[in-house]
Formats: C-alpha cells, structure tokens, sequence
C-alpha cells in the first residue's frame, strides 16, 4: 500500500506544470523606450506594455503602482491606463485558487489611449494572495494600434491582514450504527 502512495505522490509531484514567470512592476508607469519612436521592430514583442495602473483601497483613498510581491491595503478597484489603443487584451485578477475575481469592468479609448476600468463585486480579501494577469484573449501576445505586440503580464500581490477562514458547509456529524 505505500509502495503504491509514493509511486502516486512521486507522479503527482512530477505531473505539476511550471508556474509561469512574474515580471515585476517596480514603478507607477512601465516604460518602454524601445518602439515608442519608432526605433523597433513593430512585430517583435516587447514584454510589458507602458501600463498606469491606479488602485482604489476599499476604505478610500487611491494609490499608483502595483509592484510584483507587494503587499497592498484591500481593493476594490483598479483602473488601468496604455498610451494607444490596445487589440485583443484582457484585464483580469486571479485569487489564490487561480480563479478570476468577480468584477464590473468598463473599457474606453479616450484621446488615441485606452483605459481600463475593474471595479470588484467584492474588496480583495484580507491576507490573501492575487495576481494582476494581462494578456491576450485568443492569441500568445496582444497588440496596440500601433501594431506593437505584448506578452503575457503577470504580477503577484498581497492584500494585507490576516487570512478569514472561508465560509463552508458545516461538519457532518458521525452517524452511530
């Protein structure tokens, strides 16, 4: 019988995916200079895009700048902000189980930019680990207007205090025979 638990833990172990690389967002703006006077090459990818993101804690107030690993008071919206107008992007926030957090969203161009728009159903939950994920709807990388293309931006963070336990189903008491 152990034999055959360690053979299932040993598959499971070596069956689990690489975790996908973080890149970090160390400032309230992401600049790019590479592409952005034309220098570059339009097709080539450039990593991250030059995103603002702002966030709005749930007990007010608003922030700029998201740095990867961060430890961040609860959300309850971000707003995200690109210099041109952006084809095939998604905004979406990953709880801890890698589940998107619920949010009402709202997309616009305004003056040749684009601006994103998350405002969460619930604010983050205390203690607990997200991750900001831009990326392309149906592609590996998305574009601007200006035909520049992006990979995938991942960015991890915390939302500070202590973990509530989620609420579940209560204990099944032990039937006796």
């Amino acid at each position: 019988m152990r034999g055959r638990l360690a053979w299932l833990a040993a598959g499971l172990v070596t069956a689990c995916p690489p975790q996908p690389a973080t890149e970090a967002l160390d400032a309230a703006v992401l600049e790019l200079d590479a592409g952005l006077d034309g220098g570059a090459d339009a097709g080539a990818p450039l990593g991250a895009p030059q995103l603002t993101i702002a966030c709005e804690p749930a007990d007010g107030g608003a922030f700029t700048g998201l740095d990867a690993g961060a430890t961040v008071d609860p959300l309850r919206a971000m707003t995200f902000t690109f210099p041109a107008a952006l084809d095939d992007v998604r905004f979406r926030v990953m709880d801890w189980n890698d589940a998107v957090v619920p949010s009402d969203d709202e997309a616009f161009t305004e003056d040749g930019g684009y601006t994103y728009r998350m405002v969460f159903v619930q604010p983050l939950k205390p203690g607990r680990r997200y991750a900001l994920l831009v990326d392309s709807e149906t592609k590996d990388t998305f574009s601007d207007a200006l035909g520049r293309q992006y990979d995938e931006l991942r960015v991890p963070f915390r939302v500070s205090g202590d973990v509530q336990p989620e609420p579940g189903a209560p204990k099944k008491k032990k039937r006796r025979k």
